[in-house]
Parts: C-alpha cells; structure tokens; sequence
C-alpha cells in the first residue's frame, strides 16, 4: 500500500488522497482535505462515489469484486 502511493502521489491533484486500493477501473481512496471516502474513476479522477466510512468503501469494492 505504501508503495502504491508513493505512485500515484507522483501527480500533485493525487497527494490528497490516501489510496487503499483499486479495481480495473476504479480507485478507492481517503480524501484527506474532505475526510470523505470515494471511489475515483481511474482514467479522469472524478468522484463516482462517495462513502460515509471505510467499511461502506470495502463493502462496495468487494460487491464490485464479486459481482
């Protein structure tokens, strides 16, 4: 995970997220100016969703996952 956002930290509009992880198509990360978590479309950056806690965040990447 560290290592991961070291990444993707490289593009200065991505240092305000804390990244947890990602999909093919999505990230799934803290807004750490907001302290609001989302999922960010992977290609542009923007919001597609946004969670009130981490376990809303987890459950929605693992039923993306599963689905």
């Amino acid at each position: 995970m560290i290592d991961a956002n070291e990444i993707w930290h490289e593009a200065e509009e991505q240092r305000r997220y804390l990244f947890f992880g990602d999909s093919d198509i999505n990230w799934y990360a803290l807004d750490l100016k907001e302290g609001m978590f989302h999922e960010l479309d992977k290609p542009s950056g923007s919001v597609m969703e946004t969670f009130s806690d981490f376990n809303e965040m987890l459950a929605s990447a693992l039923e993306y996952t599963l689905d």
